[in-house]
């Protein structure tokens, strides 16, 4: 028995790209002012116009809505026009995603009240050539939020016993359904856990990738943390601006936590095995393992050191490398600072950054 084909005869979903967080671990190319998703990690474009691609492959670009902190307004505004993407929510302040979804989804049933909406991070990678996987993915993921009013979120099948991922456990696969009920969502494992899972082969790695009823996540959240959304009603007027005082008193909780968990616990989320490779860009260990960008082979000499990775940014200048008996070395140089770190320790960059903060450094953030 073959999986049913998506229905193409239903209304193109709306797409809500969540432009936001700092990418604190790729410090120091990642800054407050140039955060992860404004970055350029492979001469394709940066993250954000690789996910504003991803979101044309299933809509058109009038169905598009970025949210954005409005620090970043003017770059995400000028990135969406080059696509013919006119539609934004701008926070005030950052309040984690619950905040921020819910804020786009307001906005499109305004409108739409019967809209499906995919939501989608703006500072992941996908390899997919053609867009085959992607878009049978999304399809497959939007058929069973309508078909089964479920909250459909997107697994990646793990390669590796990764310590940097979420994870989620579902029920065994139904022949010819590609959706599996959710049973729990698994915050980031030690590496015993993380090779457990891979072992078992019953886990999948959370992509924070969804497919929803406009009006069925908000059903749902009102039951989850209904403060939210009436803090996020509150704020939002009807030409998408946002008052910063109501903002203010929003509740920052991440999604999974306010919505996503206790929603599997009612039996309200599935999930679909996404056709395609997947990495959230995370650490440099990742950027170096997917080869997203070429390391400056000719700044480096190396001896007894089994795969160096060296990025030179572009304000660094002529600097050059000798490395001597060090393995999987990680250097980034920006010319003001020069980040030394291993594969190994390149997830714990973000607290060397509330080191640099604590140091008074205030120009390197």
């Amino acid at each position: 028995m073959t999986a049913p084909a998506p229905d193409t005869t239903a209304p193109a979903p709306h797409v809500i790209i969540l432009a936001g967080g700092s990418g604190t671990r790729l410090w120091p190319l990642s800054r407050h002012a140039r955060p992860k998703f404004l970055l350029d990690l492979g001469g394709s474009g940066t993250l954000l116009a690789e996910t504003i691609r991803r979101a044309l492959a299933i809509t058109d670009p009038a169905r598009v809505h970025l949210v954005s902190g409005v620090e970043h307004a003017d770059a995400v505004t000028a990135a969406a026009a080059a696509f013919g993407i006119d539609s934004f929510c701008f926070e005030p302040s950052p309040r984690d995603t619950t905040a921020a979804i819910t804020l786009a989804v307001l906005q499109v049933v305004a409108t739409d009240p019967a809209a499906f909406i995919v939501s989608l991070p703006a500072d992941h990678h996908i390899e997919d050539p053609g867009g085959a996987g992607w878009t049978r993915t999304i399809g497959h993921a939007l058929a069973a939020a309508g078909s089964e009013g479920q909250i459909v979120t997107i697994g990646v099948r793990p390669t590796y016993a990764s310590t940097g991922y979420g994870y989620i456990s579902a029920e065994s696969a139904v022949p010819g359904r590609p959706s599996r009920r959710v049973l729990a969502f698994h915050e980031k494992p030690d590496a015993g856990t993380a090779a457990g899972y891979l072992a078992s082969g019953r886990y999948v790695w959370n992509t924070a990738i969804m497919a929803f009823a406009g009006q069925s996540f908000l059903e749902q959240l009102r039951v989850t943390a209904p403060d939210i959304v009436a803090s996020v009603s509150r704020a939002l007027s009807s030409d998408a601006a946002v008052d910063a005082v109501a903002w203010a008193g929003t509740r920052s909780i991440a999604i999974e936590h306010s919505l996503m968990e206790p929603a599997a616990a009612a039996g309200r989320v599935s999930v679909v095995d996404g056709d395609f490779g997947w990495t959230d860009v995370g650490t440099w260990s990742a950027v170096a393992e997917i080869g997203l960008m070429d390391q400056a082979d000719d700044h480096v000499v190396a001896i007894a050191a089994e795969r160096p990775f060296v990025v030179v940014g572009p304000d660094a200048g002529d600097r050059r490398f000798a490395v001597l008996g060090i393995d999987d070395l990680v250097v980034v140089d920006t010319g003001e600072v020069v980040l030394i770190t291993t594969a190994r320790h390149a997830n714990d960059v973000k607290e060397l950054v509330d080191r640099v903060d604590a140091r008074g450094w205030k120009d390197l953030l």
